[in-house]
């Protein structure tokens, strides 16, 4: 599940 991971990171980063 590397691509959710990729995408969870993601969202994280738009989190702050």
């Amino acid at each position: 599940m590397g691509h959710f991971w990729t995408f969870l990171t993601y969202v994280h980063s738009l989190a702050g």
